[in-house]
């Protein structure tokens, strides 16, 4: 018998349309994908993107999650009589790909779309890129579909625009649904946590996004930020509002932002945020680690 579609497996996001699932950790525990600091739980998030008889996973989850997203999954397919199951990535790093090769076995996916930037230096865009184009197709077990900015994924009658974003890891993209005005930023604006585990819960109130929240975020994500002339980035992300008619943030991390107000507010803390990381002295992890007795321990 088919799981049926709970909210302890799936949040409707856009009624018919956008779904999101997957599950959550708590904010106190290490996980070194997000900062410390944090109360309440963190959600991990895969979406679910429906039009006619497909259906895109967005983004894979984490193992400890795995069972939720596939129950999740196959409730909407039987709901929504999906024949066509297709699975994309917004980056390469575990806690979007890790579950990619059992969930396209399990779903019988279709197609898999990976892409991204991978080096900011031109010259090692093509060796790089067929290496890593090599390793995701033997984690996926199909051939990927390789998309830069610009490309778009069809679902049905539905297309997700991938997007180059300066504010990255360097495997990093977004996509951009223009029907449902959604952005889906991965990691970026992946700085809400929320009281309660479970699939995430939409944040709407945007009077308390704030730059310190934001600014938390970057300083362990994006901790070479420091220091460094961020308005190009600023720049970025202001000409991605503006071109952009954008209803809610999607991130891969935390709760998702939903309503113009709530999305104007986490533009601005991020905005001023990294103006901020601008003014920071550089950082290193290393610092304060005493290497001579790790080298002694060993």
């Amino acid at each position: 018998m088919q799981p049926s579609v709970t909210e302890e497996l799936v949040r409707e996001v856009v009624p018919d349309r956008l779904f999101v699932l997957g599950g959550s950790i708590s904010a106190e525990r290490p996980f070194s994908l997000f900062p410390r600091g944090f109360a309440g739980f963190i959600p991990i998030n895969c979406y679910v993107l429906i039009s006619q008889d497909e259906l895109m996973l967005i983004d894979t989850g984490i193992t400890l999650h795995f069972e939720r997203i596939l129950q999740a999954v196959n409730a909407l397919k039987a709901k929504y009589a999906i024949g066509r199951v297709k699975i994309i990535l917004t980056r390469r790093e575990p806690d979007v790909l890790i579950n990619m090769g059992p969930l396209v076995d399990a779903l019988s996916a279709e197609q898999v779309y990976c892409g991204g930037v991978l080096d900011p230096f031109e010259f090692f865009d093509l060796f790089e890129n067929t290496v890593a184009q090599a390793v995701a197709s033997g984690v996926s077990k199909r051939p990927l579909i390789w998309m830069a900015a610009g490309h778009t994924a069809a679902v049905g009658e539905l297309k997700l625009e991938v997007l180059r974003i300066s504010l990255r890891v360097l495997t990093t993209f977004w996509l951009y649904e223009r029907s449902t005005r959604t952005l889906f930023s991965s990691d970026t604006f992946a700085f809400l946590t929320q009281p309660e585990p479970g699939p995430a819960k939409a944040y709407t109130n945007g009077s308390s996004i704030t730059v310190d929240l934001a600014k938390t975020y970057l300083d362990e994500k994006f901790n070479w930020l420091q220091a460094t002339d961020t308005e190009p980035l600023v720049r970025d992300l202001d000409a991605i509002a503006q071109t952009y008619e954008i209803e809610r943030l999607c991130p891969s991390l935390g709760s998702w932002i939903e309503g113009r107000e709530a999305v104007d507010a986490a533009f601005a803390a991020v905005r001023e945020a990294l103006r901020l990381e601008a003014k920071e002295p550089y950082r290193s992890r290393l610092q304060g680690l005493n290497l001579a007795a790790l080298c002694a321990q060993n």
